[in-house]
C-alpha cells in the first residue's frame, strides 16, 4: 500500500515521495500519508491516510507532517477525488505486481523507492536502540545493524531517523 500510494499522490499531485518502514509515506522528512494494514484469513484490510489540503498541523507530533496542497507549488486544494482515483488505479497495479511476479517484487520495490530501507541511521521507536538500516528480508522485515554489531530483523513498530529529535 505504501507503493500504491506514493505513486498515487505522485499521479495526482507531482510531489514525489519517500516510504519510511513500515507504513509511512514522506515528503521530505514531513508525514504526508500512514498505512494501517490488518491480516484477515486470506484478506488484508488496508486504511490509507492521506492529508491532502490541511494548511497547518498542530504542535507535538512525533513526526512533523505535511500535505499536498501544503507541497505543491501553488498551494491550491488538490482533488481528494483525483486522489482516490489514482490510489485505487495504483493498488490495482500493485495487487497485479504481487499476484503475477510474487513478493519478491513487492519487496525489491519498496526497498527501491525508500531512502529507510538500506544505509539510513535510525532509530528503533520500540527500545530506542540505534543502528544502520541493511535492507528488508525476503518477508519484507526491515533489517539493522546495530551499534553493537549485530543485525536483527525488526518486526514490529517503526524506525526513526537518528537525527530525528525524537
Amino acid at each position: 500500500m505504501g507503493l500504491a500510494t506514493a505513486e498515487a499522490i505522485e499521479k495526482a499531485a507531482n510531489l514525489s515521495c519517500d516510504l519510511r518502514w513500515p507504513n509511512d509515506v514522506l515528503i521530505g522528512e514531513q508525514k504526508v500519508a500512514g498505512i494501517l494494514t490488518h491480516l484477515i484469513s486470506e484478506w488484508v484490510v488496508a486504511g490509507v491516510g492521506i492529508n491532502v489540503n490541511q494548511e497547518s498541523f498542530g504542535p507535538g507530533l512525533r513526526t512533523p507532517a505535511t500535505s499536498l496542497r501544503q507541497e505543491s507549488r501553488n498551494k491550491e486544494m488538490i482533488s481528494r477525488e483525483t486522489v482516490l482515483v489514482e490510489l485505487l488505479g495504483a493498488t490495482e497495479r500493485a495487487v497485479d505486481l504481487l499476484q503475477v511476479k510474487g513478493p519478491g517484487a513487492i519487496i525489491q520495490a519498496f526497498a527501491r523507492a525508500s531512502s529507510y530501507a538500506l544505509s539510513r541511521r535510525v532509530v528503533i521507536e520500540e527500545n530506542g536502540g540505534r543502528g544502520v538500516t541493511a535492507g528488508l528480508d525476503e518477508q519484507g522485515f526491515l533489517l539493522v545493524t546495530f551499534d553493537d554489531g549485530r543485525t536483527e530483523r525488526v518486526t514490529a513498530g517503526g524506525v526513526r531517523s537518528a537525527t530525528d529529535k525524537s
